[in-house]
């Protein structure tokens, strides 16, 4: 996503108030309970300098459209290293990601403002606010019960936080005695693991390692002929005249370690494929791929949740990094890597001849400092509760995890 904030100015003042006064009826966002002057707010905008407490606006169709605030916390020397966040999003444009779009980049600038802890102080019924500190992997810190009285009700204050990523504050503006710059330090780094061929469970779906006496007969059936030649045509094999033929690439994929295949268990029989391949572990690197999905099972829940276990497992093995590649021309994979969060690193032309014809190939990836919040936000798609009662989803996954991109394309 490209950078949409700038530094507030002076003249940004009377709009930034507005803002702020519009959500005081609502008694869900500030503990103020009339409009503030913009005279009685220049002393708060003069506290906010680009270099220790930024105060950011976002513009959208020539007006300002939110903004967000770094404030000292509790005004004291020994919380220099905390801050408390606050954003602010014109009604007009709300359920466009800004809120989302604003934190992200908060936590990406914390390290280089010399933040440790970030903090918000929201009311306990601002559940959309509370919601979407936690896609970021903010946890509740603290709870303040009956603290405010809003209209005769009391209500409650609950701090939630999150620490600022060590590899992330860790000397990315070290430099040798030479001048050059290095980044940031990995003290006690040690290799993970490989993945376990062991089963991987899941809600909904449960990834098997792939096996041809278990699986091989009702992927077939699923989608492994030519009935599903269109879902092969950007993998480097398949369609497959027979299931012999089939049976014995089945095969071949059960003897290998990387790629490390896994067939998706769902409604009862396996309905896809997927691995694990390109596993450095001296580098923490790990790719998904050789992904497919039968008919039954793409587009499903079950789906997504497969490729959130994928990722699950691997960062909590430790991986640093997590990629996806696809055929450049592959647009509904490129669109797929981006709604489970993986953001865009470029093109690599001319990178591979696949069925004797040239594949540019498209990059995605996600690292680790990113997954508390993408975490988060599968875990939000996926509860029950996200989908009515034909199982359609109320909240698309790309909403939640779009603000979490670092590029789009």
């Amino acid at each position: 996503m490209p950078r949409l904030h700038r530094q507030a100015e002076p003249a940004d003042l009377p709009r930034i108030v507005d803002i702020y006064n519009a959500t005081i009826p609502s008694r869900r966002v500030t503990a103020d309970l009339e409009p503030v002057s913009v005279a009685s707010r220049v002393p708060w905008f003069e506290a906010h300098r680009p270099d220790a407490h930024p105060l950011w606006v976002v513009e959208a169709d020539g007006d300002i459209a939110a903004w967000l605030s770094f404030s000292a916390f509790h005004a004291r020397p020994a919380y220099a290293r905390s801050t408390e966040l606050s954003i602010y999003v014109d009604r007009r444009f709300r359920r466009q990601g800004l809120g989302g779009y604003l934190l992200a980049e908060a936590l990406a600038a914390a390290p280089e403002l010399g933040f440790e802890s970030l903090l918000g102080l929201v009311f306990g019924h601002n559940r959309e606010s509370l919601a979407l500190f936690e896609r970021f992997g903010f946890v509740r810190w603290g709870e303040l019960p009956g603290v405010a009285e809003l209209d005769g009700i009391r209500r409650d204050l609950v701090i939630v936080g999150r620490r600022v990523d060590e590899s992330a504050s860790a000397g990315r503006c070290a430099r040798n005695r030479s001048g050059q710059a290095l980044d940031f330090a990995l003290p006690g780094w040690q290799a993970p693991p490989p993945p376990p061929r062991a089963a991987i469970e899941g809600r909904l779906c449960r990834l098997e390692p792939l096996d041809p006496e278990r699986h091989a007969a009702a992927l077939y059936a699923a989608d492994g002929g030519e009935a599903g030649s269109g879902s092969w045509t950007y993998l480097p094999y398949g369609p497959f005249e027979d299931f012999a033929a089939y049976l014995a690439w089945v095969e071949q994929c059960r003897r290998s370690s990387d790629p490390l295949f896994y067939a998706i268990v769902a409604q009862g029989q396996a309905l896809g494929v997927a691995s694990y391949l390109r596993i450095d572990r001296g580098n923490g690197s790990i790719e998904v791929g050789h992904l497919h999905f039968s008919p039954r099972l793409a587009r499903t829940a079950a789906a997504t949740e497969a490729m959130f276990l994928m990722m699950k497992t691997a960062f909590e093995l430790g991986y640093r990094r997590y990629e996806w590649k696809c055929h450049a021309l592959n647009a509904p994979s490129r669109a797929a890597a981006q709604r489970l969060g993986l953001s865009f690193e470029g093109i690599f032309r001319q990178a591979a001849v696949v069925k004797g014809r040239n594949r540019d190939t498209a990059w995605y990836a996600a690292i680790d400092s990113e997954w508390p919040a993408l975490r988060a936000a599968f875990q939000s798609w996926l509860e029950p509760s996200n989908f009515d009662p034909q199982g359609r989803q109320k909240t698309p996954l790309s909403g939640l995890t779009a603000p979490i991109l670092k590029r789009c394309g």
